[in-house]
């Protein structure tokens, strides 16, 4: 009997320990691997690049002056909030991962934002000019990038495409991975843009195919690519507490006030309706329609936070850190739809009518861009080269912050 007590004083004294350092706890710093001078290093490489892509081809519009601002400069202001304060603060769920969610989201926007400048501004501009001189109707070839509050506007949309890409793989990528990951997508954004936009012609003035389609499925590719099993799954660290949630639940407050189209599950179920919005916004849906939308959207992103993502992770080691299949990804499909339908209806003279076909190809095209992309984009991130996170370090602060440790009683 007293051997017995014994071991069973041991194991309890061992699980409160365990239960106290990795429910409440940030686990002993000596547990992470060496950081390399990895990040710092692509970070400074690419930092001194932008600077010198910058002088060479980009130049403010019109010699500074923005006709524009008055109008488009509160759109920015909004977005910009959106993407630092929503998006950070939504990914903060994770209790032992709150510093990386809304440090490493401020650092990556600044980031993506200059790269987008210039891939933007190369697709739009550089390219456009290239091609119609070589067409032969522009006769003073001008290779500058124009930098206005619409190209701003728009740098700030390709963020939030990288930043749902982030929250698939949050926890699991190390900064290194989601530096390159940055470089690939964001390109790869831009060519199924203009594809979509361009060339197909589709209706999607929310961007619920363009971004949030494109952004949740690259992201769901790339996490598939990176998925190990030693840990993510069913970690322990993974889940959330009272404050995290309250932290999280102020991105989603931030999100639903400044996206009017913005119409887990409260956290994430409420803002899908307006992902399912967002492509037929501009459509004639009728309040009803819109209503309709939103609570289909509702349903379905609860649905597959309760059904689906265990489904995808039992069955196809699919790991979706922020559940963006559940916010971003079947909600677009369903904008998507919904647009094609309402196309369809309107099919007899209507201006919405000739849309049907080209909402269709736009679906599909970048759901197979965004997948294509997203698993060669995985499979580099995978190159033993590039730094990775151990077992001990998924959804952890203290390889990258310094946290201070607690005292044990």
């Amino acid at each position: 009997m007293g051997t017995e007590a014994n071991e069973n004083s041991v194991l309890m004294g061992d699980h409160a320990k365990n239960k106290k350092d990795v429910d409440y706890g940030h686990p002993p710093k000596d547990g992470h691997n060496e950081n390399s001078l990895q990040f710092a290093g692509v970070l400074l490489v690419c930092q001194i690049i932008f600077m010198i892509l910058f002088g060479l081809f980009v130049r403010y519009n019109d010699g500074g002056v923005d006709a524009d601002m008055d109008r488009t400069y509160p759109w920015f202001q909004d977005t910009h909030v959106m993407i630092v304060v929503g998006f950070g603060f939504l990914m903060t769920f994770l209790k032992r991962y709150g510093w990386s969610s809304v440090g490493f989201n401020f650092l990556f926007t600044g980031f993506t934002i200059q790269w987008s400048l210039l891939c933007t501004g190369f697709f739009h501009d550089i390219l456009h000019t290239i091609t119609s001189d070589a067409h032969g109707s522009n006769h003073t070839a001008d290779l500058t990038i124009q930098l206005n509050m619409g190209r701003m506007l728009e740098a700030d949309f390709t963020t939030g495409a990288i930043l749902i890409s982030f929250g698939a793989v949050l926890g699991v990528a190390s900064p290194v991975q989601l530096l390159f990951m940055i470089l690939f997508e964001v390109v790869f954004y831009n060519l199924n843009a203009v594809v979509v936009v361009n060339h197909i012609g589709a209706s999607d003035i929310g961007g619920s195919m363009v971004i949030h389609a494109f952004g949740a499925y690259f992201g769901l590719a790339v996490a598939r690519v990176l998925y190990k099993s030693d840990g993510q799954m069913d970690n322990a660290a993974e889940g959330t507490e009272y404050h995290s949630d309250m932290f999280s639940m102020i991105g989603t407050v931030f999100l639903w006030m400044f996206w009017p189209s913005f119409n887990k599950h409260i956290q994430n179920a409420t803002l899908a309706g307006g992902v399912a919005m967002g492509t037929a916004a501009n459509m004639q849906v009728q309040p009803f329609g819109a209503l309709f939308i939103g609570f289909s959207a509702g349903l379905l992103s609860t649905a597959g936070y309760q059904y689906i993502k265990p489904f995808l992770a039992e069955k196809f080691s699919l790991h979706d850190t922020c559940g963006v299949n559940n916010l971003h990804g079947m909600p677009a499909i369903m904008a998507a739809i919904f647009s094609i339908i309402h196309c369809a209806i309107n099919d007899h003279g209507e201006p919405d009518g000739h849309q049907m076909m080209p909402q269709v190809f736009a679906l599909l095209a970048t759901l197979g861009t965004a997948i294509a992309t997203g698993t060669l984009t995985g499979c580099f991130l995978r190159l033993p080269a590039v730094e990775h996170l151990g077992a001990y370090e998924y959804f952890e602060d203290g390889k990258y912050w310094e946290i201070e440790e607690e005292e044990e009683d």
